[in-house]
């Protein structure tokens, strides 16, 4: 999916986000690394201003302490694209979030976690599967 803004074209390529400017410079970040997304209105020229924030991982794979800030703009003809692009961007970076964030069924949440997990039951096991056999996810409980 690609975005026309004011002297550079944004690309959503797999897992990554590539900023080619006209004048030959690049950024490239993995989406993962988008933290913050956000369009609002240029009521001086009608156009729209588009910021991407990126939060870089660290060799440790935490949160780094640098951010790098990116701000766009859209003409009035690209502004829905540009709407419908960061919409894009958001359902793909809340999903990569919820699944890295979802335990992984009978699994505690983290190692610290202070419950008890039982392995489920014959019933639930063959409900479970069923269900993801319907939307075509077979993954066993």
């Amino acid at each position: 999916m690609r975005l026309r803004c004011v002297g550079v074209e944004v690309v959503h390529q797999g897992d990554w986000l590539i900023l080619d400017w006209e004048d030959g410079g690049q950024l490239r970040m993995p989406l993962h690394s988008c933290t913050d997304l956000d369009i609002q209105p240029i009521e001086e020229n009608q156009h729209t201003q588009i910021v991407l924030a990126f939060t870089p991982l660290a060799e440790n794979g935490t949160r780094g302490a640098g951010r790098i800030n990116v701000r766009l703009e859209a003409t009035p003809e690209h502004t829905v694209d540009a709407h419908e692009f960061l919409q894009f961007l958001r359902v793909r970076t809340t999903a990569e979030d919820q699944a890295a964030a979802l335990p992984r069924p009978g699994q505690p949440q983290s190692p610290e976690a202070d419950w008890i997990s039982f392995p489920p039951a014959g019933e639930t096991r063959e409900l479970h599967e069923q269900v993801l056999q319907r939307i075509g996810d077979h993954r066993p409980l």
